[in-house]
């Protein structure tokens, strides 16, 4: 697919998004991103973006140019097109540079970072990063991918993404990464049995503050 074909299939999304262009969500939007006027945003919901690129996933060169682009509704829709597959750490890291949105950040991680095989060594390094919403992308895929894709060899890196997330809920810096951290450590203790004994006994002794009560009713 040349150059010419991406930008005709870019425009033609974008005719489609446009047509659904509502102005109360885009208050929400903003509402959501404290006011931050990060992208044009044309208030699609996202029930519709995904309904409008369903046909053109997947496709790793369209989800890239349309990344590029300064729209909100472009930059989700290159998030469901994307073929996981062709993930590479430097694009990962390239579109985490767009996470000054919190919607950006989370559906990036959940929607389609966990399904990389590589998604665990990048949260390593995410998630003891201290701006905004870095921190909770890596901890939201770490913990996707245990949910979802859990594999018993990954468990180094589970426990060293387990050690972090303790710290992270301790000393409360973040109130975004503390959430995530607190997703995270309830999904792999609900994969481990070494790590939810840990958990437990911390929660028991009252060691993670507030967050053991929002840990402990996601422990199955």
């Amino acid at each position: 697919m040349d150059n010419k074909e991406l930008d005709a299939l870019k425009m033609k999304i974008l005719g489609e998004i446009r047509r659904d262009t509502n102005g109360a969500v885009v208050g929400t939007m903003s509402d959501m991103n404290q006011g931050e006027e990060l992208y044009m945003n044309f208030g699609v919901t996202i029930p519709k973006i995904k309904n409008t690129v369903k046909d053109y996933a997947p496709n790793h060169l369209l989800a890239l140019e349309l990344f590029k682009t300064k729209i909100r509704e472009l930059k989700l829709a290159a998030i469901y097109i994307d073929d996981a597959d062709q993930l590479t750490e430097e694009q990962m890291f390239d579109w985490q540079q767009s996470f000054d949105s919190l919607e950006m950040a989370e559906h990036s991680a959940t929607m389609l970072f966990y399904k990389s095989p590589i998604c665990l060594s990048v949260a390593e390094k995410w998630s003891v990063v201290k701006d905004k919403f870095t921190a909770k992308a890596g901890l939201l895929m770490a913990a996707k991918r245990a949910k979802v894709f859990y594999d018993v060899m990954d468990n180094p890196k589970y426990l060293n993404l387990f050690d972090i997330a303790l710290e992270v809920v301790t000393l409360r810096e973040n109130i975004h990464s503390v959430q995530s951290a607190e997703i995270f450590l309830a999904a792999i203790a609900n994969r481990d049995v070494a790590m939810k004994k840990r958990l437990l006994d911390l929660i028991e002794v009252k060691a993670l503050g507030d967050s053991g009560c929002e840990i402990i009713w996601q422990i199955s």
